[in-house]
């Protein structure tokens, strides 16, 4: 179960990289996801927040269940690397699934995937 279950965030990860910015929405409604620009990631007594570094996200959290690479961004003269983390919370009856936005060494976004078996 696990695995297919990384397997349809990669193909959403292919999804949204792949998709024009107005139809990330879209297709992220459709699969049952839930999206909003910031946000904040909780695991017990742990939290993080759109803003935070990911090194503060490692520290507290771990390493990612997955990393892809989304893109490329430009930062004034310079281009930073673009991630989508994947983060699996299993201290709850009913596990929680994060996606996290990683621009450089800032968290950008955090979304929630509901209803993770």
């Amino acid at each position: 179960m696990r695995k297919l279950l990384l397997i349809l965030v990669t193909i959403i990860f292919m999804l949204i990289a792949r998709a024009p910015t107005s139809s990330i929405s879209t297709n992220i409604s459709l699969l049952g996801t839930s999206y909003a620009d910031g946000g904040a990631m909780t695991c017990g007594k742990k939290i993080i927040h759109a803003g935070d570094s990911k090194h503060l996200l490692i520290s507290r959290f771990g390493d990612p269940e997955n990393r892809e690479f989304v893109g490329m961004v430009q930062r004034g003269d310079a281009c930073v690397k673009m991630e989508e983390w994947l983060y699996i919370c299993r201290k709850y009856a009913k596990p929680k699934m994060y996606v996290i936005r990683v621009t450089g060494t800032t968290i950008v976004s955090i979304r929630w995937l509901p209803d993770v078996q």
